[in-house]
């Protein structure tokens, strides 16, 4: 099980990356910003961003979602 936090933005966000197994399926909780930071921690566990999940819709927790590369 792999669960990495990946703090983002200039309030380090507590974003996530949950995933059952290296080179599986993948989720992001909370991605707030800094999108090639996620991008390059899915990467390294060789993950597959399948799913994004926000707790709430603050902008520092959600600010991330859309953006090119991210979104499944």
């Amino acid at each position: 099980m792999i669960i990495e936090r990946i703090p983002t933005g200039h309030l380090e966000t507590n974003c996530y990356l949950v995933a059952e197994r290296e080179g599986g399926d993948g989720v992001v909780i909370d991605p707030g910003a800094d999108v090639d930071k996620i991008l390059a921690v899915a990467e390294k566990h060789q993950v597959k961003i399948a799913k994004i999940l926000n707790t709430h819709a603050h902008w520092d927790h959600v600010g991330a979602d859309r953006r090119q590369g991210l979104h499944p």
